[in-house]
Parts: structure tokens; sequence; C-alpha cells
């Protein structure tokens, strides 16, 4: 039921002028990221009034934080439907036409992705684009709101992705879609700031993993693993660290 209703949106969005292309994946990017948002943040606040979760910085986030975040985060969105755009051009198919084109497809755009994020946000960190990622950074203490509160350069790098890797591979458009989708989700969630108190240690390991990126500034780059970090020696400490948060 779910591809019954999302093929026909495809084919139409591919058809479609280039301004309702845009609009529609406007309206996608900002329903994804505000309905992760605001549902991963109450969840959390539900967590930690219950006992089963506890912040990892439990100093006060101030109004003025969220309104800066949900702001550059709009923007985001939509620089994010101007990439989408390239795919209508780039695409190979729509639907893969095996169950091995589904996998062999996901798993070489999750690794692909991994590395490309890992290098974009090394790259980030450069001098030159120091002041660049500090807008992302301005959230010391990260909500789910922070997720895509990035400068436009940024915003372009992590939308540029997908086109880029359709250059190389025969990549799907209704695969890309889905895993957009729920790299977006994944991205709200690890900057959700809580640690799960008896389950979820996986979890807790992403979560942990970006706050302690986002105290230290210079360590723990990797989006889904640890592996890129451990290998260029950028991992960052297991437990929280008393260091003076950086950028």
């Amino acid at each position: 039921m779910f591809f019954d209703l999302l093929n026909p949106l495809i084919h139409y969005w591919i058809d479609a002028p280039i301004a309702i292309a845009w609009a529609m994946a406007a309206v996608a990017n900002i329903a994804i990221y505000l309905i992760g948002a605001f549902g991963v943040s109450r969840i959390s606040q539900w967590l930690i009034r219950t006992g089963t979760a506890r912040s990892y910085d439990a100093n006060a986030v101030g109004s003025q934080q969220y309104q800066r975040e949900i702001q550059w985060s709009l923007l985001t969105c939509l620089l994010l439907a101007c990439t989408s755009l390239f795919t209508r051009e780039l695409y190979g198919g729509v639907w893969p036409e095996s169950l091995t084109q589904w996998f062999f497809q996901v798993l070489l755009f999750v690794i692909y992705y991994e590395v490309y994020s890992y290098g974009i946000h090394r790259l980030f960190h450069t001098r030159l684009f120091r002041k660049v990622h500090g807008v992302h950074h301005r959230s010391v203490i990260t909500t789910p709101f922070s997720a895509y509160s990035v400068h436009p350069i940024e915003a372009l790098s992590i939308g540029l992705s997908a086109p880029l890797f359709m250059l190389m591979v025969d990549f799907s458009l209704g695969p890309a879609f889905i895993l957009h989708v729920f790299g977006m989700l994944f991205t709200v969630g690890i900057h959700a700031n809580i640690e799960l108190m008896h389950w979820g240690k996986p979890l807790n390991r992403w979560t942990r993993h970006h706050q302690l990126h986002h105290a230290l500034g210079n360590r723990n780059f990797g989006f889904t693993s640890l592996i890129l970090d451990r290998v260029f020696g950028t991992a960052g400490p297991a437990t929280d660290p008393d260091l003076k948060p950086t950028n």
C-alpha cells in the first residue's frame, strides 16, 4: 500500500513543471523535518519525565536557540528541494528491478554517504569553512531542531550527495527518496541529547557520539558509524569529556 501511494507521486514529480516539482520537494522536506523534530522532542521530554531517559547535557536551552535552529533548518529544506531537482535528470529508473538491485543500491549508497559525509564534515572543520560550519555548532547543547540548522553552503553539500552518487551509480529514485526520509529522521534523532536508561544501547551510541562532537568539535565526524573515526584517529572518548566546547 505504501508503494501504491508513493509511486504515482514520484511519477508526477518527475514530469511536473520545475516550479511545482520544487514546491513538492520543499513541502516534503519541511514536513519531514518538522514532524520529526517535534515528534522526537515530545518523545524525549516524555521519556525524561518518566525516568526512562536522561539528558546528556541538562542545561536549559533558550527559546532563541530553538527559533534560530528552526529558521536555518527551514532554509536548508528549501535548498534541499533545489538540489533534488538534479535527481530528476540523473536517476536510473523509479524502482530497482529486483531485490538484489535494491540491496546493492542501498548498500552502496550507505557506504558512499558515510565516506562522503565524513570527508565533507572534516572539510567543514578546517579554517576555511569554520565560520560556515559554526552556524551548526552554535548549538553546543543539541536539540532535535538542531539537525538541519546549517549554513546554506553546508546545506548544498548535503543536498548534492545523491546527485553526485547518481553520476557514478545507476540509482533509482524510489530508494533515493526512502533513504532521504530515513536520513533526515536519523539526523533529527542523533541531535536529541538524551540517553535511554534501561534499553536502546545502539541508539545511545549514536546520540552520545554526536553530542560529544558538538561538545568537543574536533572528534566524532562520522554519520552512522565510528569506523572512519577510528581509522583516521578522530574518535572521541566514550564518556562525557571535561573539555570546553570548540568549533
